[in-house]
């Protein structure tokens, strides 16, 4: 039977159980707090530290154990009880000693510690030893990794933190960070820090995606736990909100009313609607995706906008463009008399020419714009080739109208009567007509364009006239853009860590048409071609199953023509493996 307390505080406990005492007083300032154990009649005072701090320690860690006594002139001597036999760690008592070190520890070095000091020799003061039990776990810790807010989606612009811990001591851990790859501790930047045990993403932006682990280590000699498993980031472009008119024009006169819709673009998701009139957030009793604007107190002349948020994950989409209704009654109308002229145009052209004349035209090139919701066609060119029964071809080789600065480009114009036609050739840039000299050929049927730079870009035309009779060929359109196209590797599945097993198919992009592509492998420096040659049909490369030794870098580079041979700037991914 266990006997009652009276004046001490008694605690039953079982073994394996942990607790802990905690000492206040009511006059908290000046106190100097002594904890003593009474163990039958033997009173204990419970001193002494270790470095680094912490019950528990790890097989391989240093572990300094510190003796502290009040007062000074103290001499030391430390001993070690093992299952209730004391094992003396010093010869003697020496001030040297008040330290005691054990260097890379192992399971065996657990027990309980103790230190006495003593002082003087007639007579000779000794302390109460100090106890400090020591356990030495034979398994490296390993981190847990957690990311708050949870969850796989992260837009850009959000705030990201990840935090690192132990579900047991923590004491005395400094905790590192990786991105990627182990290796390599993250430094704080104005975007990421650190702060103890977690790190945090401020206003994520895409290149934060990717793998991230920790990793703890302590003491003056660091001591590393374990990597923890990796957790992987994937920062996506925050979503666009649009607002678009739900109502039909019938409706809106007879009703006085109309409704806007507010939808979030690229993500199939339930979302929660916040509708602003003119800067202003608009009072509602439910989040729905439509709004109904009544007629009356200018409410059809004010701004409109709306913005998309996720219930079930704390994100916002981007506050949609703004939408006046006024306006688009005026764009509505203003496409209806668009329609109208164009059809009044079409019928009078209809009337007034002949069947030939349409015959004729179906072999002229037509250019179509669209404006608002109307498609008016606008005729590039003269009426007077209706009026010729030959007909012109303009070819050019090669054929392609995006074209890049050194590039060669020729242009052939052929008249089905050949004889008797001179040739001219012009080039039309933003309306201005160039009259173009230099042109070869049976009567200057050949024009080449060498070494092309953005003054070149144009509408080229060639003319053929004979006597009074004059036709024209169809348009070329010729666009040289500034400097050498850039290629653009993409990875499907998207992302910059990929992991064992999958398929990873890399594409390469470049502006333009008429490419033929080569890939290629950076591995610590050394350029490895994955293509024997240049072909249009390696526009994408696929990795099978792939293992952490298809990591890398990996180029896409595309070239096209022959003289000159115009090569692209090439295109960098680098392909991480876990």
């Amino acid at each position: 039977m266990m006997e009652p307390c009276d004046m001490f505080l008694c605690i039953y406990m079982f073994p394996g159980d942990k607790f802990t005492l905690t000492c206040q007083l009511t006059e908290s300032e000046g106190w100097e707090l002594i904890w003593t154990r009474n163990t039958q009649g033997r009173v204990t005072q419970l001193l002494g530290s270790n470095d680094p701090p912490g019950s528990v320690m790890f097989t391989g860690e240093t572990v300094t154990l510190s003796c502290d006594i009040k007062g000074s002139g103290w001499r030391y001597s430390w001993a070690r009880n093992t299952q209730g036999r004391l094992e003396s760690l010093s010869a003697s008592s020496t001030e040297t000693q008040q330290k005691h070190t054990l260097y890379s520890v192992t399971q065996s070095d657990s027990g309980e510690y103790m230190c006495q000091g003593e002082r003087g020799q007639n007579p000779k003061i000794q302390s109460l030893p100090g106890v400090l039990q020591l356990n030495v776990s034979g398994e490296k810790p390993k981190p847990v990794i957690t990311q708050n807010p949870p969850g796989a989606e992260v837009y850009t612009g959000e705030n990201i933190t990840l935090s690192c811990g132990f579900g047991g001591d923590p004491a005395g851990w400094e905790y590192l960070w990786y991105k990627d790859t182990q290796g390599a501790a993250l430094p704080n930047t104005d975007s990421s820090r650190t702060d103890g045990s977690s790190y945090t993403i401020s206003s994520a932006v895409l290149s934060h995606s990717g793998e991230y682990w920790c990793r703890a280590a302590r003491g003056r000699r660091p001591f590393y736990a374990l990597y923890s498993d990796s957790i992987i980031i994937r920062i996506t472009v925050r979503t666009q909100a649009v607002v678009t008119m739900d109502s039909g024009w019938t409706e809106i006169f007879t009703s006085g009313s109309l409704s806007l819709r507010c939808e979030v673009l690229g993500i199939s998701a339930e979302w929660n609607y916040t509708w602003y009139r003119d800067g202003e957030q608009i009072p509602r009793d439910h989040p729905g995706e439509t709004l109904t604007v009544r007629s009356g107190t200018g409410s059809y002349q004010s701004e409109y906008k709306c913005r998309g948020t996720r219930p079930e994950h704390p994100t916002q989409s981007k506050i949609s463009e703004g939408v006046v209704p006024a306006n688009e009654f005026y764009r509505a109308v203003e496409n209806l008399v668009q329609i109208f002229v164009g059809v009044a145009v079409l019928i009078f052209l209809s009337v007034i020419l002949s069947d030939a004349f349409w015959r004729r035209l179906r072999r002229i090139r037509m250019y179509c714009t669209v404006t608002g919701e109307a498609s008016v066609l606008v005729f590039f060119g003269t009426l007077r080739a209706a009026q010729s029964s030959s007909g012109v071809l303009l070819t050019a080789d090669p054929p392609w109208s995006d074209v890049f600065p050194g590039d060669t480009v020729t242009l052939t114009c052929q008249v089905t009567e050949s004889e008797g036609w001179k040739l001219i050739w012009t080039r039309n840039t933003q309306g201005r007509v160039t009259q173009l000299l230099g042109s070869s050929g049976e009567g200057g049927s050949v024009y080449v364009l060498n070494s092309l730079t953005e003054k070149n870009s144009g509408m080229y035309q060639c003319e053929a006239k004979r006597g009074n009779n004059r036709e024209f060929s169809n348009f070329h359109n010729i666009t040289v853009w500034g400097g050498r196209p850039q290629a653009v590797v993409v990875t499907d599945p998207p992302g910059s860590v990929m992991f064992r097993g999958e398929t990873v198919t890399l594409s390469c992009d470049i502006k333009g048409s008429g490419w033929r592509y080569s890939w290629a492998r950076n591995t610590q420096g050394r350029l490895e071609s994955l293509s024997s040659s240049s072909i249009e049909t390696q526009q994408k490369h696929t990795l099978h199953s792939v293992a952490q030794s298809d990591s890398g870098e990996y180029r896409c580079q595309g070239e096209r023509g022959q003289h000159p041979k115009i090569q692209s700037l090439p295109g960098v991914l680098q392909l991480n493996v876990s």
